[in-house]
This record gives structure tokens, sequence and C-alpha cells, in this order.
């Protein structure tokens, strides 16, 4: 159930979730469930313990599309797409990662920025993403913020990838991996 409201300040279309949230009564924050006019889905909520505003953004998006030539390419754009929204300074992209995909991009002969802007048109799609922003602020600070930035990401449909099976097989199920990180 979502009916059609707009911002308080910039007056942008968005819609409400007007149903019953389930809710901890140890939880005292305050929730609002929003669905952005391009198909996005938001919960923002208000901390009022909170020290500053916070964004979480899950794409649909991950290692099992990187192309095999260009492994890494769903982090590093993921980080490239909160730089570019200026949402946080914290959005480093690995030095490794980087070079990774410049010298794979070298090797193939295609231009780096071409091969990300091709991976994004085929991934990324509002309809497939999920947001959560969280601060201090009131529910329609938090709701115009997330208006505002978010409702220009392009609605695609579902984009998301379709499996024919699952990644793991008979050889993988039912065994304990470890992994080791490299320092370098």
């Amino acid at each position: 159930m979502f009916e059609q409201s707009q911002t308080k300040e910039s007056r942008l279309p968005y819609y409400e979730y007007t149903g019953p949230m389930e809710q901890s009564p140890n939880d005292h924050r305050q929730h609002r469930l929003i669905r952005l006019p391009n198909g996005m889905t938001v919960l923002c909520t208000y901390d009022p313990q909170a020290e500053s505003a916070a964004a979480s953004l899950t794409v649909n998006v991950g290692s099992m599309s990187d192309p095999p030539s260009f492994q890494g390419m769903a982090h590093f754009l993921e980080h490239m797409l909160f730089m570019k929204l200026g949402l946080t300074s914290h959005a480093t992209i690995s030095l490794l990662t980087t070079k990774t995909l410049k010298v794979a991009a070298l090797q193939a002969n295609v231009s780096l920025a071409d091969e990300v802007r091709k991976f994004y048109d085929m991934y990324y799609s509002a309809s497939i993403m999920k947001l959560a922003v969280v601060g201090n602020h009131t529910l329609d600070q938090l709701t115009e913020w997330a208006v505002s930035k978010f409702s220009a990401v392009k609605d695609k449909g579902d984009t998301s990838l379709k499996l024919d099976s699952h990644p793991l097989g008979p050889n993988e199920l039912g065994k304990v991996i470890f992994y080791e990180t490299l320092g370098f």
C-alpha cells in the first residue's frame, strides 16, 4: 500500500507506504518506507541518538556479474557511484583494483571508461536497488535527501543476474573453505 506524496521542501514526488510496519518494542526510532518514482525502495530512519546521517545502498549487483576480463568491476563501480553522488569521503577505491582494471583494459585494447559505462548500463537499475538512510534529522528531511539524490537513477527493469544453476557445485558444497588475505 503505497500512496503518492511529495517532499515538503522541493515538492518532489514519491510514494509512501501506509500499511502497518513491524517494529521491535525496543526500537524507539521512527521509520518511513518510501518508493521513489524510479522504483527504488528507501527506508528512512530518524534516530535522535545518531551523531550524523548515513546512507547505505544495495545495488543488487556483485562479483558474480563481473565480466571475466574485468574482475572487480562491480566493486569499483560501487565506489564510483557514491563518489559521483558526493555522499561520502570514505568511498576510496583500492589502488590494486584500479590498476588491475586498467591493465585488463590495456590488454584488451579497450577504454576502461567505456567498459565501466557498459557494465553500469547493463546492470544498474533503480528498481532492483534498496536504500537505507538514517540520521538525527526529521523524517521529512531524510526523505527530501533520499528523493532528491536518488530519483535520477534510471530504472531499466529487472537487470539482476540470472544464473542457470547454483554457483557452487558438489565439489564446493559441504566444505569449509578458508581464505587468507595477502598484504601488499
